[in-house]
């Protein structure tokens, strides 16, 4: 698409004339209804995770067998919702914990994230690997920016890896409670991470 607006109209016009709906979040299924005048073939369908996914021990992955403890984990494509500034922000006040970033990477993240010694790039794995790296992490983490209307699908995968989660306020961690530790603002991060990090669960799985 051109631009935003172009991307807006054509979203409209696919909503208003498609015979069924599926929408990831209550919001975007509320603006659906608005747009047809009706709920009729509206349905609102989460995101889920496969059963594939076992939470069974698995071997630690090679290529994080030297990085040092604590472990920050993320999982998935760090794009345009990704809050680049913030992890900077937590990487520089906190030079002790490693960030293992497992998945894409965007050009705006990888320049703000690219000096960090403690912001470890370790590239897309396959699926059926990902728990050799979720569960040996400390802690999970999805630091999404501000005000997005997502469905935060690496919540359900994260919750499979049974370690500690922190999520920035949406919905999906809404939906999740208690399991999911929701955080606005970077002292409230902090100060969510440090307690974790000092939990008696956030211990890799042996």
């Amino acid at each position: 698409f051109k631009n935003d607006a172009e991307m807006a109209l054509l979203q409209r016009r696919a909503v208003e004339e498609a015979d069924i709906v599926l929408t990831v979040t209550a919001m975007l299924r509320d603006r659906a209804v608005a747009w047809r005048g009706s709920d009729a073939g509206v349905f609102h369908v989460p995101n889920a995770t496969s059963l594939e996914l076992s939470s069974s021990p698995i071997k630690e992955a090679e290529s994080i067998r030297e990085i040092m403890h604590p472990r920050i984990g993320f999982v998935g494509h760090a794009g345009p919702w990704f809050d680049e500034q913030l992890v900077f922000s937590l990487a520089e006040r906190m030079p002790d914990w490693q960030w293992l970033m497992v998945g894409g990477c965007g050009d705006q993240a990888r320049q703000v994230l690219k000096d960090r010694a403690n912001v470890h790039w370790l590239g897309p794995q396959p699926p059926d690997q990902l728990l050799s790296y979720m569960q040996y992490c400390d802690v999970l983490v999805a630091p999404y920016k501000e005000g997005l209307e997502v469905d935060a699908s690496k919540l359900y995968d994260y919750l499979v890896a049974r370690k500690p989660i922190v999520c920035t306020a949406c919905e999906t961690a809404d939906r999740l409670q208690p399991w999911v530790n929701i955080c606005n603002g970077i002292d409230m991060w902090q100060q969510t991470l440090d307690r974790l990090l000092h939990a008696d669960n956030h211990r890799p799985v042996p």
